[in-house]
């Protein structure tokens, strides 16, 4: 039996040299890559953001033209609702209502609508001067103050043609 002895440490060390040249490699781009899908991601959510932030900005800008209440309103009342269970549509709709019925108050100050409205602290006067904002801020702070506003619910109901609890509370 022949044993032949070699000297394989350098062939050890440069094998070692390699796997760790090869290990510091692919840290190097799981490194640029987590960095690129990290960035990508990021860019992505902001646009998402933007998107959002746009598209609300176009909806209240619309919303208030087909009212006509100002944009500032708007996302006032958009808190509010949010903070009440309500919608900024649910808003919308009790705007669009008083603004109907308020036509119809005009129209026939003795009528209905006009002593429904007067009932909630809004008077004939208040009617042809005042916003649409203004009628409902008026309205709110009749419910607010009431001592009883389910007296007051019948009457809302004939300006908003909606329940108002829902919109009203406080």
């Amino acid at each position: 039996i022949i044993k032949m002895g070699m000297d394989a440490s350098g062939l050890e060390a440069g094998i070692g040299k390699a796997n760790r040249a090869v290990t510091g490699l692919s840290n190097s781009i799981n490194s640029g890559i987590k960095g690129k899908l990290a960035a990508a991601f990021g860019a992505a959510a902001i646009g998402a953001g933007i998107h959002n932030a746009v598209e609300y900005g176009s909806r209240i800008h619309d919303m208030g033209v087909q009212l006509g209440v100002s944009t500032e309103y708007l996302q006032g009342l958009d808190y509010a609702a949010t903070q009440n269970g309500a919608t900024l549509e649910d808003f919308a709709g009790v705007l669009n209502k008083i603004g109907v019925n308020r036509k119809k108050a005009l129209m026939d100050p003795g009528g209905d609508e006009a002593q429904s409205f007067q009932k909630l602290g809004v008077s004939i006067d208040d009617l042809k001067t005042k916003r649409l904002e203004d009628l409902l801020t008026k309205i709110g702070n009749k419910f607010r103050d009431a001592t009883d506003p389910q007296k007051l619910l019948a009457d809302s109901i004939a300006v908003n043609k909606s329940s108002s609890l829902l919109v009203f509370r406080s």
